[in-house]
């Protein structure tokens, strides 16, 4: 098994002033995360259970074609960009248990703390990890473990 985990972010300033190319912003990491487990599987099975969004089901055959329209698109399309990355890498794509913890909600709301960032940085980080994929010297970053 992998464990990975990545902040949540908080705004300082300039919060909506990213939405405009070339506008600046102070972010700071905060003390709450998500965090990801994943077991490689010998089947083609993707399970994963996330404490926000409860547990799916899928081969890693219907992974690239799955439709994206309700709230599991962000991980979902984060295991295709692994699944094509790991294809082009020359690795094969099995299947995968993941567990998905967040942190970044309190009473089953949203803090505004970056929960999309944070899911898609620890899911890359725990296959990176898991599968031993070449990755940038930013591979060691000390918020993932």
């Amino acid at each position: 098994m992998v464990m990975a985990k990545a902040p949540g972010k908080l705004y300082l300033a300039g919060e909506y002033a990213v939405t405009l190319p070339g506008q600046p912003s102070i972010i700071m990491a905060v003390n709450r995360f998500v965090t990801v487990n994943l077991d490689p599987r010998t089947d083609a099975l993707i399970s994963v259970t996330s404490n926000l969004l409860g547990h799916r089901e899928l081969s890693s055959a219907e992974l690239l074609t799955v439709a994206l329209d309700d709230d599991w698109r962000l991980v979902l399309r984060t295991l295709q960009l692994i699944q094509t990355y790991a294809i082009e890498n020359g690795q094969p794509f099995t299947g995968l248990t993941v567990s998905i913890d967040s942190q970044l909600t309190m009473a089953g709301q949203k803090l505004g703390l970056g929960s999309s960032a944070a899911v898609v940085m620890a899911l890359i980080r725990a296959y990176v990890a898991l599968s031993e994929l070449p990755m940038s010297h930013y591979n060691n970053i000390s918020w993932v473990h």
